[in-house]
């Protein structure tokens, strides 16, 4: 970009393009002559999309940032973790890198829909940072309108019970279970052959399974131990 050649190569790819997408520090591209405005001088209809980490506006704009570092700013890795520890942990694949991919792609699909009605391009400032913050919104309102802090659930669910990582009969082999509700918590029992569990008192609703977590995980590792799943 900084040699002529390479500019001119980037404007007669302009020139035939539909959509040019970005993610370097905001301003970059303006002091390069590339900025939105001259990329519409050479096709109007040109639809852009700038990703800094931090948006092109504000006080943060100039900064540099990576996939983790939008995790821990948009309280993410917060949300990471087994029950019971507090500190932060980072996805396995830095979670605030594709979700603002995802969230410019569905920007991009409105933007182009759009020039289809209209025939006029765009300019779309994502902030990374921005998207990763959505992705916890239900805890941001939860706190707000209760004051309730979301706690780290390591392989559990909000609302599914039993729901996590299980020990199998075998060397290092394992299940998943998730039961959305009571009917599925029939079924597994049966798969199980623990039907006795479909009437305890402890764990025959959603409520009462979520109450008993701990009892219950210890209850169906035993039984897989023992007992393998018919496959």
């Amino acid at each position: 970009m900084r040699h002529p050649k390479g500019k001119a190569l980037i404007e007669e790819l302009v020139s035939i393009s539909d959509v040019v997408v970005e993610n370097f520090r905001a301003g970059l591209m303006e002091r390069r002559g590339l900025g939105y405005e001259a990329l519409r001088a050479i096709r109007p209809d040109i639809i852009m999309v700038s990703m800094p980490a931090f948006g092109s506006v504000g006080p943060w704009k100039d900064f540099i940032q990576y996939g983790i570092g939008q995790e821990q700013l948009g309280g993410i890795s917060a949300m990471n973790g087994y029950r019971g520890e507090d500190a932060p942990v980072k996805s396995g694949v830095n979670f605030g890198d594709p979700i603002s991919g995802a969230h410019a792609a569905g920007a991009l699909l409105s933007a182009l829909w759009s020039r289809r009605r209209t025939g006029k391009g765009c300019f779309i400032d994502l902030s990374q940072l921005e998207s990763a913050i959505m992705t916890i919104g239900e805890h941001l309102l939860g706190f707000q309108m209760n004051g309730r802090r979301a706690e780290n659930r390591g392989n559990r669910h909000p609302v599914y019970a039993p729901h996590g990582a299980y020990p199998c009969h075998g060397e290092d082999e394992w299940i998943t279970i998730a039961v959305a509700d009571d009917a599925e918590w029939q079924r597994l029992c049966a798969a199980m052959d623990m039907p006795q569990l479909t009437t305890h008192s402890e764990y025959c609703d959603i409520l009462a399974r979520h109450r008993n977590h701990d009892a219950l995980d210890a209850l169906i590792s035993r039984g897989l131990m023992t007992s393998p799943l018919p496959m």
